[in-house]
């Protein structure tokens, strides 16, 4: 079985799925931001 990273690495080699996956960069950053916040809050 794959695991997510090895499947993710595998799916960014196509060069539009890519461009679309880094124009959402801003957007996993401000999630983790919220979940690491909330992590730490022990929520």
């Amino acid at each position: 079985m794959t695991n997510f990273n090895d499947f993710l690495k595998e799916q960014l080699k196509d060069c539009e799925l890519k461009k679309e996956y880094d124009a959402l960069e801003t957007e996993f950053a401000a999630v983790q931001a919220i979940i690491d916040a909330k992590v730490d809050l022990g929520d």
